[in-house]
């Protein structure tokens, strides 16, 4: 019994082993096979081999089921027998190749699939130790997903356990079309019923990587680069995922949290997030989320481009979805795109879904308007869009705008804009706006605006336009409306800009069907352009039609500008030019049209004609024919010009062309001119060009010039697209003669002057050649870098050969005499800074002598010679009847300075009645920013006869500026001198002066220096003097004029006495002038002292009494005192004489004896003076007219005790002054 016992389970042993052994050998993988695709309900696989003691391997897997498809194209499995028991299942790798998951909608989704509230636990522990899955699509119309690679690692019994789970190169795709659009009821809302989730087994995943996420839809496509958590947990109700993080091109972001999918969801989380504004600027925010999805609370803070913060609350399961949200932010500054900086601001939004405000008060600076001050109130309904107020401070003004918006049954709204006091300067200022226009501003402005939804699209009205417009001083009104259509793209507008107090008006009026059609019109009329531009004179009228297919209308304009005239302050050149006329006229399209252009000026008059049209991005076309006007010369094209402009890319061609003079053999040609691809190049040529006509306005005193002067001018360059510049050109002038004054002409011959000019890149080479029979020879050669002038290879050689100055004497009257001939060579080399110079110049006896001039410099012979980095100076001349010589050096070896120094005696000087002999001896130093002048004038003769001051013996002060004239450089101002001026040092009495009634002998030394202003120091005396005054011969007992600061203000002292021989009495009577000479004590003296009536009558007398018995000696006494009287009284009169516009205002005495009169006398007009007087010993008035007809011819007309008229003609008899010969 024992036996069979044993024998049993010795057979069944064997079986069950034997059994074993072929489940896990290659031998039941068939078997494997077919047992799966005969008993797994829609499973087939092709094909499977390896055992389950190593790698089974399936390929072509195919498994459906309604609305699911999967199809594999390899799984491996490798089992890991070290640890399955009763208790684990362990599955050492999964590696799937190419699943593809389709999902379709049938009708079993829509039976109930949710899931049991029952949690799921397996019997045994699974255990995958690596999951790979390689190029993975899922498709569920209308969404695709592809995934290239996932990996993993899985435990799970009763919570799968996900680890390291990474995910790589996702691409989703939303085929899905857009929603087909429906009328807006309104906002609506529903809140949401929230079941409540709970899953049956707990989900664990750590350290979760995905990469690459990419999603594209009909219309945005979006990336992430990484999604990553350390830990994600789904248990039962509860959500919770730590350190969640997504990197995005645009920002990154990382949250923390947990959820329970129960009751109201309430959540507690955390968010940073940060967003690249650009590459340097960033804006970053970290959000508190806590409470449920009934009352969930929000707490924002913001940093980086905008730092502030936020709060909010809302109840998302309340159908009226209430908001209340509140955003704070301090003033900062901003520096992003054209904001400057943020003023301290709030906004408010509050309210529920029929009816949410929006608060804003805030401020900012923007770099082009400045500072802006925002107050804005809106309100959101169910149904509107309402504009309580939008202000705005900005641009000096306000901006006001009320409104509203329906958006129900389609958009529809009104509203109206006010502005008031906006200047535009800001605007304007900093790019090509002209200066008076950059003075635009809107003090008043308003316009409607009205807003309705078509079928076919919106419609938009600007209605009641009324805006006025100031400019500098003048003042505009601009009215009208404008309207467009997006059904029938449509815009209409009519527009007047009308100038106030003047007929200027500018009208539009247009409509555009966009592409399809345009019709518009501009009228322009300008009646007074200088309210615009100020100092402009003339008118400006025109218009402009255009009509036609938008893609080439027809246009037709006409534009004339007439009697303008520009005033010297905007453009001296055109000024001079008188009256302008300028006229423009186009007719035709884009593809073919005609431009006529005309402009006359009264020295230059152009008129042209073009004719061509615009195509594949280029005008081609011609001039066909100009005529040129210039100065007292008319050019007209000889044949028509072909012209091409590509807009595109600029480039430019000119085809060959002839401008021929007329009644003449000249022409100027241009061969070829283009520019293309930044490269240029242009060939002319001018030949027999007549020099004469164009030199003799510029030319002084050129009278005639022969028809042989002809230019011959040849010319071509131009510049490659690195820039290079290449030139040559070559003129001459043919042999000619040149007549200069008609009266005693100076004809002079030009023999040969020719030039030639080579330009390479950088480098210059210039030739010049000049001879002249009557002037001599010249010529010059230059080599040089125009771009560096201080080039060491620079080099500049000039020879003069016997260059005449002789013919020079007839040319202006004012020069009596210029003689001499001058010759040399020079050689400079290096840079302009510091050049190297080798060379001479010789003038050789040389005359000059000048009209009005007090010297004339004769037998004149001077060398200049340069000697590298210095030239020295030699010479002598004759100074009228004296001697003297100049010498000096040059040096610019460093700073550049100029040593002189002059050597003259008896230097003899005549100026009309004045004779003097002096003998100076001065140096001179000369630096850039300075005059140094030192030395010695020593007059040891001198006869000066003074009768009159000139006119500019009394000059201006220096702060007196002259309204038209610019402000005066006076370079004597720059000079430092410091000059000894002696008179008759040896008091030979050869030093006479007679000047206003004195006669005497000068002596004396003045020390002058003028820096830091003219000052004198020294003392002149006055000897053997004689004054005549009051009748009399009075001597100079003491005068002394003494220099102590400006030489304006020097001090008096002098003592004028009566001859002491004809005085009785032995009295000594006189007058003494003492003090400063702007105001000095002018007194009677006598010796002994008595009173001023005794003083007066033995100055005027020499006796002490009257004459008792002659009335006419106590009349001519008392006319004498008030004579004086009256002469201290010039400077108030004439004063007074100046404010009421009376010149020559003057208070006098006429008459003698009895008829002696105080008169008053002035010139009220040009050639018309008056004359009042008043008798002193009667109570007779006159009244006196004089009207000068000619300088010596005028009538007088005299109303007294009687009328009369008397004419007068001035003669003199005696020696009359003759013109000096020249």
């Amino acid at each position: 019994m024992s036996k069979r016992l044993a024998y049993i389970i010795l057979i069944m042993t064997a079986v069950i082993g034997s059994l074993s052994a072929f489940i896990v050998s290659p031998l039941a993988t068939p078997l494997m096979k077919w047992s799966a695709n005969k008993f797994v309900e829609g499973l087939s696989v092709e094909k499977m081999s390896g055992s389950l003691l190593g790698n089974l391997s399936l390929s072509g897997i195919r498994y459906r089921q309604p609305g699911t498809e999967v199809r594999i194209e390899t799984t491996t499995l490798n089992l890991d027998w070290s640890c399955i028991d009763a208790d684990n299942i362990c599955i050492e790798s999964v590696t799937v190749s190419r699943p593809v998951i389709t999902l379709s909608n049938t009708d079993a989704d829509a039976e109930d699939d949710s899931v049991p509230n029952t949690n799921i636990e397996l019997p045994v522990r699974l255990v995958i130790g690596r999951i790979k899955v390689t190029e993975i699509q899922l498709a569920s119309s209308p969404y695709s997903v592809e995934i290239s690679t996932l990996t993993t690692a899985l435990t799970m019994q009763d919570t799968v356990s996900i680890s390291q789970l990474q995910l790589r190169d996702i691409a989703i795709k939303d085929a899905s079309l857009p929603a087909p659009e429906t009328p807006f009821a309104g906002i609506q809302y529903t809140a949401p019923s929230l079941p409540t989730v709970s899953l049956p087994i707990a989900v664990d995943i750590n350290d979760l990587n995905i990469q690459n996420l990419y999603y594209e839809a009909a219309t945005s496509q979006q990336s992430v680069d990484l999604i990553a958590s350390s830990a994600l947990r789904a248990k039962g109700e509860t959500i919770s995922w730590q350190a969640l993080t997504i990197q995005h091109t645009q920002g990154q972001a990382s949250t923390s949290g947990e959820i329970a999918l129960r009751d109201d969801y309430r959540i507690d989380a955390w968010l940073s997030a940060s967003a690249n504004i650009d590459e340097n600027t960033q804006q970053s925010s970290e959000l508190q989320l806590k409470g449920s999805l009934a009352n969930l609370d929000f707490d924002i803070e913001l940093a980086g481009l905008v730092d502030g913060n936020a709060t909010l609350k809302l109840n998302i399961l309340s159908d009226t979805l209430p908001i209340q949200g509140r955003l704070n932010w301090p003033a900062q500054p901003v520096g992003y795109a054209s904001v400057e900086s943020l003023q301290a601001g709030e906004l408010v939004v509050q309210g529920e879904i029929a009816n949410y405000s929006m608060q804003l008060e805030s401020g900012l600076k923007e770099s082009t308007l400045g500072d802006i001050r925002l107050l804005v109130d809106f309100v959101l309904t169910d149904r509107s869009f309402l504009v309580n107020h939008l202000d705005a401070k900005l641009l000096g003004g306000d901006i006001s705008t009320r409104g509203k918006v329906n958006f129900v049954d389609g958009l529809s709204g009104t509203g109206f804009t006010k502005a008031k006091g906006i200047t535009l300067t800001r605007l304007l200022q900093g790019n090509q706006t002209p200066q008076p226009w950059q003075e635009l501003s809107l003090p008043q402005a308003e316009w409607q605006y009205v807003l309705q939804q078509r079928p076919n699209g919106i419609e938009v009205l600007l209605g009641d336009i009324n805006a006025q417009i100031t400019q500098a001083n003048s003042k505009a009104t601009l009215l009208g409306q404008a309207a467009y259509s997006q059904g029938n793209d449509l815009g209409v507008a009519t527009l007047t800009l009308s100038q106030n107090n003047t007929n200027n008006t500018v009208g539009i009026t247009a409509q555009v069907l966009n592409q399809r059609f345009i019709n518009a019109k501009l009228n322009l009329a300008v009646q007074d352009i200088a309210t615009f531009v100020a100092g402009v004179e003339g008118t400006i009228q025109g218009d402009v039609n255009i009509a036609g297919e938008w893609q080439n209308p027809a246009f037709d304009a006409h534009i004339m500008a007439k009697n303008i005239v520009i005033p010297d302050s905007l453009s001296p050149e055109l000024a001079q030019q008188g009256t302008l006329e300028a006229s423009f006229a186009a007719e035709g399209n884009a593809f073919d049209h005609v431009l006529n252009i005309a402009f006359s000026a009264s020295d230059a008059s152009l008129q042209a004609a073009l004719n061509g049209g615009y195509e594949n991005d280029a005008w081609r076309g011609q001039l066909s024919q100009s005529l040129l006007r210039i100065k007292n010369t008319q050019w007209y094209l000889q044949a028509p010009a072909a012209l091409t402009l590509h807009t595109d890319n600029g480039h430019v061609n000119v085809g060959a062309h002839c401008w021929l003079l007329d009644a003449d053999p000249a022409k100027a040609c241009i061969e070829q001119a283009y520019y293309k691809a930044k490269q240029a190049s242009a060939q002319f040529e001018i030949s027999a060009l007549p020099v004469g006509a164009w030199a003799k306005p510029f030319v002084p005193n050129l009278s005639q010039v022969s028809d042989s002067a002809r230019l011959q001018l040849l010319g071509q360059g131009g510049y490659d697209s690195s820039g290079k510049m290449t030139a040559t050109a070559s003129a001459s002038i043919n042999p000619s003669t040149w007549t200069f004054a008609e009266e005693n002409p100076v004809i002079l011959t030009l023999e040969n002057l020719q030039s030639e000019l080579v330009l390479d890149g950088n480098t210059l080479d210039a030739t010049l050649d000049f001879s002249s029979p009557e002037l001599g020879k010249a010529s010059a050669k230059v080599h040089t870098n125009i771009t560096n002038p201080n080039d060491s290879t620079n080099q500049v050689e000039l020879f003069l050969s016997n260059i005449t100055l002789d013919p020079i004497t007839d040319l202006s009257p004012s020069i009596h005499q210029l003689s001499g001939s001058i010759n040399g060579q020079l050689l400079l080399t290096g840079g302009v800074r510091k050049p190297n110079i080798e060379g001479a110049f010789t003038l050789k006896n040389g005359n000059v002598e000048v009209e009005q001039s007090p010297l004339q410099l004769t037998n004149w012979e001077q060398e200049l010679v340069f000697n590298g980095l210095s030239a020295s100076i030699e010479g002598s001349l004759n100074i009228g009847e004296g001697q003297g010589e100049i010498s000096g050096l040059i040096d610019w070896s460093d700073t550049p300075i100029v040593n002189l120094a002059l050597e003259a005696n008896d230097i003899a000087l005549t100026h009309e009645k004045s004779k003097l002999t002096l003998s100076p001896n001065l140096n001179a130093t000369i630096l850039p920013d300075s005059v140094m002048v030192s030395g010695q004038v020593d007059v040891p003769y001198a006869r000066i006869k003074i009768d009159s001051l000139p006119a500019s013996a009394v000059s201006p002060s220096e702060d007196v500026y002259l309204r038209g004239e610019p402000p005066e450089t006076d370079p004597i101002k720059a000079i430092n001198a410091d000059v000894l001026i002696t008179l008759d040092e040896r008091k030979a009495g050869e030093v006479k002066v007679d000047a206003f009634g004195l006669t005497a002998d000068l002596h004396g030394g003045l020390q002058i220096l003028n820096q830091p202003s003219v000052v004198g120091y020294g003392d002149l005396q006055i000897l053997n003097g004689r004054y005549q005054a009051y009748g009399q011969n009075l001597l100079i007992r003491t005068g002394e004029v003494q220099f102590n600061g400006p030489l304006s203000q020097p001090f008096l002292f002098v003592e004028a006495i009566r001859d002491p021989q004809l005085t009785e009495d032995g009295v000594v009577a006189g007058v003494r002038i003492d003090g400063a000479a702007t105001g000095p004590t002018v007194e009677l003296f006598s010796e002994p002292a008595m009173d001023q009536n005794q003083n007066l009558l033995y100055l005027l007398s020499g006796s002490g009494n009257l004459n008792a018995s002659s009335s006419e000696d106590e009349t001519a006494f008392q006319t004498a005192l008030l004579g004086f009287g009256l002469a201290s009284s010039g400077t108030f009169t004439s004063g007074v004489g100046e404010a009421l516009g009376i010149e020559d205002l003057s208070l006098t005495t006429v008459g003698q004896g009895d008829n002696t009169q105080v008169a008053v006398s002035g010139r009220i007009a040009k050639n018309l003076t008056l004359r009042y007087g008043v008798g002193v010993f009667d109570n007779e008035t006159e009244i006196a007219l004089r009207y000068q007809i000619i300088p010596k011819l005028y009538i007088e007309a005299v109303r007294g005790i009687s009328l009369a008229v008397d004419m007068y003609y001035e003669f003199a008899v005696g020696e009359l002054e003759t013109e000096p010969a020249k």
